[in-house]
C-alpha cells in the first residue's frame, strides 16, 4: 500500500519542524500523504484538532489505521470548517519533470508549469482559514518562486520566509503565510474569492464575489502621490449612477469601494469585432452619456484615449469606468475628446473597414460650434454625423 503513498522526503522533515514550532488549534492538512504532517501537529501542545485530506483514497485508508481523523478530498472539495492552521506540502513539479505519468504523479506533480496547484489552492483556501489563521507552504524553486509570490500576494496575502534550504537540483522554501489586514477587512463585509485583476497609476482592481454576484473592488494605490483620488471617484461614480452612467456603486470605506463588474469588451476591441449596426448604436448611447456629463459640467477627463475606460457589455450597453480624475469645471470637454478619439488614425481605419464613414472636416466644424453653445440643437448636430 506505502508504495502509491507518497513518501516523506528531506523536505516533509523540515516542514514537520516549523508544525511542531507554528501549529495552532484546529489545523488541516493538506495533501496528507503518509500523514506526517497531521501526526507531528496532533503532538504540538498549542493544537486542539487535526483533520488529513487528500485526494489519494489509498493515502486517506492510510492515515486512518493511524488513528488521525482523514477524508478524501482534492484540496478543500469536502471540507466544511474554518481552521487556525493549512499546512500544504505543495506536489510542486512542473509536468516535464515527473519521471512518469502514474498514479504517484499526482503527489509530485503541480500542474504544467508546477505552479498551477498552488494557484488552485490560493484561490479556495481563504474561504476556509479563520481570521488570524496561518498557512505553512511548502515549495520549491522549480516551481517558479516568483509566481507563487505573485498568486500569494495577488490574493491579498502576506507571506514570511521560514526556511530557505539548498540542495543539489533546487532549492525549498517554507513560508508561514496569513491574511492581510485589508483581506480581513474585505471579507468582514461578504466578499469572497478576491484576486488581483489590474494595477493603474492612482488605483488597484480586485475581482470578487459578493452576494452571489461578480464585483470589482478598487483600491488606493500605497504608491500613488494622488490625494483623495478614490473619494473623488466614490463621490462622483454614486452621483452619475442617478443618471444611469457608470457600474452600479455598492459600498465603501475611505480606502476602497465596490462597484458592479462589468464583463464586456474594451471599446477598440468591440470596434473590430462588431458589425456597422451594432458600433453606431454603442456610439449614440455613449454621445447621449457624454452630453449628460457636458450637461452637468463633469469633466471626465481621459476620453481622447479611453482604451481602458469604456467597456461595451454583451447587451451594447456602453461601460465609462475609471473616474478617479472627474470633476466639475464650466466648460467640460467630454464630446469633443471622444471626437478626437473617433476621428484618429487607428480608429478611422477600422471604421473604413466596417463602411463607417465620419466626415472630419465636418464633425471638427461641429464641435467646435457645440463648445461655444453646448446645448442639445448643436448636440444633434454632431450625432447626425454618427448616425
Amino acid at each position: 500500500m506505502r508504495s502509491k503513498i507518497y513518501e516523506p522526503q528531506q523536505e516533509s522533515f523540515l516542514l514537520a519542524k516549523q508544525v511542531k514550532k507554528y501549529a495552532k488549534g484546529k489545523v488541516l492538512d493538506v495533501g496528507t500523504g503518509t500523514g506526517i504532517q497531521a501526526e507531528t501537529a496532533l503532538e504540538n501542545p498549542n493544537v486542539t484538532d487535526v483533520l488529513a485530506v487528500d485526494i489519494n483514497p489509498k493515502a486517506v485508508k492510510y492515515v486512518k489505521k493511524k488513528g488521525i481523523k482523514a477524508i478524501k478530498s482534492d484540496l478543500f472539495s469536502n471540507v466544511t470548517d474554518v481552521f487556525d492552521t493549512i499546512i500544504f506540502n505543495a506536489p510542486y513539479l512542473p509536468e516535464d519533470l515527473r519521471e512518469k505519468k502514474d498514479e504517484h504523479s499526482l503527489a509530485v506533480c503541480g500542474g504544467k508549469h508546477g505552479y498551477e496547484l498552488i494557484e488552485r489552492f490560493f484561490n479556495q483556501v481563504s474561504l476556509y482559514l479563520a481570521e488570524d489563521g496561518i498557512i505553512l507552504l511548502l515549495f520549491s524553486s522549480l516551481t517558479n518562486k516568483t509566481m507563487v509570490d505573485k498568486i500569494i500576494a495577488d490574493r491579498l496575502f502576506e507571506s514570511k520566509l521560514l526556511i530557505e534550504k539548498k540542495y543539489f537540483f533546487e532549492s525549498v522554501y517554507i513560508y508561514l503565510v496569513k491574511k492581510s489586514d485589508l483581506l480581513n477587512e474585505l471579507e468582514s463585509h461578504n466578499l469572497t474569492n478576491i484576486k488581483f485583476l489590474a494595477k493603474g497609476k492612482r488605483g488597484i482592481v480586485y475581482q470578487a464575489r459578493y452576494l452571489d454576484k461578480k464585483v470589482a473592488v478598487k483600491i488606493e494605490s500605497p504608491t500613488s502621490k494622488a490625494i483623495d483620488k478614490i473619494k473623488n471617484e466614490i463621490f462622483w461614480l454614486k452621483e452619475l449612477n442617478k443618471h444611469g452612467i457608470g457600474p452600479e456603486f455598492y459600498f465603501s470605506n475611505e480606502n476602497w469601494f465596490v462597484m458592479d463588474f462589468v464583463e464586456g469588451d474594451r471599446i477598440i476591441d468591440f470596434f473590430k469585432k462588431s458589425s456597422k449596426k451594432q458600433i453606431k448604436k454603442v456610439l449614440i448611447i455613449l454621445f447621449e452619456q457624454l452630453f449628460a456629463l457636458d450637461s452637468f459640467k463633469i469633466n471626465k477627463e481621459e476620453l481622447n484615449h479611453p482604451y481602458k475606460h469604456i467597456i461595451i457589455d454583451k447587451n451594447l450597453h456602453p461601460f465609462m469606468i475609471d473616474f478617479e480624475r472627474a470633476g466639475k469645471i464650466i466648460k467640460p470637454k467630454n464630446i469633443s475628446q471622444f471626437v478626437q478619439f473617433l476621428i484618429c488614425k487607428k480608429i478611422s481605419l477600422i471604421f473604413e473597414e466596417k463602411r463607417i464613414r465620419i466626415d472630419r472636416d465636418k464633425i471638427i466644424s461641429k464641435v467646435k460650434i457645440y463648445k461655444k453653445n453646448p446645448n442639445k440643437e448643436n448636440f444633434n448636430e454632431i450625432l447626425e454625423e454618427i448616425k
